[in-house]
């Protein structure tokens, strides 16, 4: 198992979603290098309001569903 899969970051509703998406697909559509998509979600930096409210589109766009609150609260713990 590698260790993304055994971080539980990437088992949030977040995490996910830029597992499922493409954290360099992510990072290309929001015009931000991959490294700043992968401290988002390990929570060592957050995106600002602008880049977050763009997740947000992006994902419904693509069939998920997150929140502000899933992105700045990413800490909490697996997808229940």
């Amino acid at each position: 198992m590698s260790h993304r899969a055994q971080d539980r970051r990437w088992q949030t509703k977040f995490g996910s979603f830029v597992a499922e998406f493409g954290a360099e697909r992510l990072a290309q559509s929001l015009e931000v290098r991959p490294p700043a998509v992968y401290q988002w979600v390990k929570g060592e930096t957050a995106p600002t309001p602008a880049r977050a409210s763009a997740i947000l589109q992006i994902a419904a766009q693509n069939g998920f569903e997150i929140s502000l609150d899933d992105i700045y609260h990413r800490s909490r713990g697996p997808i229940r």
